[in-house]
Formats: C-alpha cells, structure tokens, sequence
C-alpha cells in the first residue's frame, strides 16, 4: 500500500467512506487502517484491541512490502515485530501470507529475524545472493496474491466488527 494512498485517505472522513455504497473495498480498508492507527500509541499497539493490532500489523507488513518487498519490512521498523505479524497473518486467515513471511523468517536461520533493528540489519546486509534471490521470489508471490489478501482483510474486519457490513469486494 504506498504510503500516498494513506495520506489521500485522511482528507475524507469514516462517514463518507463508510456511507457510499459504491466504495471501493479498498478505500474501505484504508479507511479504517486510517482511524485504527490514530489510536495506536506505538507500533507496539498499545492502546489497540487485539483485532485491531492485528488488522495494523497486515497492513504495515504489505505498506513495507509494496515499498520495497521482505527487505524493506525486516530492515524498517515493523521488522521488530515480525512474529506478531506472523501471528496476525494466521489470526486474519492470510495462510498464503503467512507461509511466505515464514520462509522469509527462516532466511534468517532458526531463530529467525532479531527483534534488535541494528542486529536484524546487519543480518541483511550478510545475505549472500541466494538469500536475497529468494527474498525476491517471496515478493513476486506476495504480489500475486494481494487482491486475496484485501478481501481476507474485508472478512476479518467484518467479522471482528471493525466494517459495517457494506458492499461487496
């Protein structure tokens, strides 16, 4: 999700997105991505429902993906939280999602990804060029499967009552 389409989103209010039914899913998503992190305190979701956390932890994981793929996520700052996205993934429904984090996490080795953004850089930057043409791969397939993503996204927020029930995706 590039980070444009969040700044747009802030100049229309939840009642006129929420209330059109021709509203793109996706605006719908963004819409409520936007509302839910005003509230978090911090990325670690303090002040957030767990539903909530969770909703935020998917969106900052495809934000980072669309804005430079699997590196950019563990080399940012919600690489820190790598395992709760992970968790989030499954928590929402994305297996597909959650595979491809979990074979970007064991690139890492069998720890995975350090929690310690200085470390979890440096770990990286080692990649040698197998690592990162599989880094590569894992982007392609998440690409692919974006639009899977958003309506897993829509069911959960419906389901965890964060949407009103609207249009369909």
């Amino acid at each position: 999700m590039p980070l444009k389409a969040v700044s747009l989103l802030r100049r229309r209010t939840l009642s006129t997105v929420m209330t059109e039914p021709d509203t793109n899913p996706r605006d719908l998503i963004l819409d409520v991505f936007t509302r839910i992190v005003r509230n978090a305190a911090d990325l670690r979701c303090t002040g957030l429902s767990p539903a909530e956390a969770a909703f935020c932890r998917v969106m900052w994981l495809e934000a980072s993906i669309d804005n430079g793929g699997f590196s950019a996520f563990f080399g940012g700052s919600h690489g820190d939280f790598a395992s709760e996205t992970l968790d989030a993934l499954s928590r929402i429904g994305a297996s597909d999602t959650a595979s491809l984090l979990r074979d970007a996490m064991a690139l890492f080795g069998p720890n995975g990804p350090s929690r310690d953004p200085v470390s979890r850089n440096q770990e990286l930057s080692r990649f040698g060029s197998r690592a990162r043409a599989k880094l590569s791969e894992l982007d392609e397939a998440f690409y692919s499967q974006e639009e899977k993503l958003d309506q897993l996204k829509l069911d959960f927020l419906r389901s965890e009552g964060l949407l009103s029930p609207g249009p369909a995706a």
